[in-house]
């Protein structure tokens, strides 16, 4: 979700604070690369 606030992420999922949405926010869904987290 390139260019989206934390703030949106983080209501969209459900999460209690916006540090457990940071916690998430390094990942990347890379289906050219056999579909793994990076």
């Amino acid at each position: 979700m390139k260019g989206v606030p934390l703030k949106v992420i983080q209501e969209l999922t459900g999460h209690a604070t916006i540090d457990m949405t940071m916690r998430y926010a390094h990942l990347s869904w890379h289906p050219a690369g056999g579909g793994r987290c990076s």
